[in-house]
């Protein structure tokens, strides 16, 4: 086998050889392109002494001989085997952000991608920065390379670009490129995260999620984590993680509510050491509407997200 591009800025091609009578076939596109000797950013002479020559060895096989291993230009590439098999192209379906599941969402926030023949295998990145390519799939939004926190055959878990506006997704793999997928970039869409249903929505004082047996109290401090809160200064390079010094606080921090009543917020910055996940840190009032299930709602860039909690007053 070999890769070649046609350009730079091209996909690259990977195909078969017969050693028998050198001959090519079953040419396949990949993702992107792969390393060649003008850009590879290693030094021009090897270490042991050897030039780079035009030829560079740039795949390996696994040792099942289930994938291929592929240097392309923004790092590794896996294909499987069955690379040159007929595949279908992708389709895109939705944009939700990752936090709630629902349709708004909001530059440099986290994304679930949904479709079909997204791609041929399951595969995660590994410790930032993300990739742009993974497992032989690319995400582009305006021509913009996604990073990509893994990818399977119904969803991409992806970070947006920082841009706002209308937008344009396609997807690149081994099936093809994907008809383009129209959706809205917001400013700011703010929603809480959930895991497995429960809000993260974080009780300071016992370091737990609130829910019913673990109410909202007067002058409770609270942790609320969500994504969606736009630019952030610092501003991380995309897919890289936030830093734990200085912060990177939201230029436009939100605003909180219970029940109607302004919870006092004390910051609302990039989460340490994560990818566009953002903590609030709020303090319910020492009055507080006592409810069974009273609207904590969280608003920023004219866009609001509203759940329910319990409130108590003992």
């Amino acid at each position: 086998m070999r890769t070649t591009a046609p350009g730079a800025p091209s996909p690259g091609v990977i195909q078969r050889i017969n050693l028998s009578n050198h001959t090519e076939y079953n040419a396949t596109l990949m993702a992107e392109a792969p390393m060649t000797a003008s850009s590879l950013t290693t030094p021009p002479v090897g270490q042991i002494g050897e030039s780079i020559s035009p030829f560079t060895r740039t795949l390996a096989i696994s040792p099942d001989q289930t994938k291929i291993f592929v240097l392309t230009t923004s790092g590794l590439t896996v294909l499987p085997s069955t690379f040159d098999a007929v595949l279908a192209k992708p389709v895109v379906s939705s944009v939700l952000n990752a936090a709630d599941r629902s349709t708004l969402v909001a530059l440099g926030g986290l994304v679930d991608i949904n479709g079909t023949s997204l791609a041929t295998g399951s595969f995660t990145a590994g410790a930032p920065p993300l990739p742009e390519s993974l497992g032989d799939v690319c995400a582009l939004v305006n021509n913009i390379p996604l990073p990509l926190f893994s990818v399977s055959p119904g969803l991409l878990k992806a970070q947006l670009p920082y841009i706002a506006g209308a937008a344009s997704l396609v997807v690149h793999n081994s099936g093809g490129v994907s008809a383009p997928f129209s959706f809205s970039i917001q400013g700011q869409a703010p929603a809480i995260y959930q895991t497995n249903g429960v809000l993260q929505v974080i009780r300071d004082d016992d370091n737990e999620p609130v829910g019913f047996t673990n109410p909202i109290h007067p002058n409770t401090a609270l942790t609320i984590y969500v994504t969606g809160l736009g630019l952030t200064s610092p501003l991380p390079p995309l897919g890289t993680a936030a830093p734990p010094s200085p912060p990177a606080v939201v230029v436009t921090p939100p605003t909180v509510t219970l029940g109607g009543v302004s919870l006092a917020v004390t910051s609302s910055t990039l989460a340490p050491g994560q990818i566009g996940v953002y903590t609030i840190h709020a303090t319910a009032p020492a009055k507080v509407q006592v409810a069974e299930s009273a609207p904590l709602t969280v608003t920023a860039g004219g866009n609001s997200a509203t759940y329910n909690v319990r409130v108590v007053s003992p």
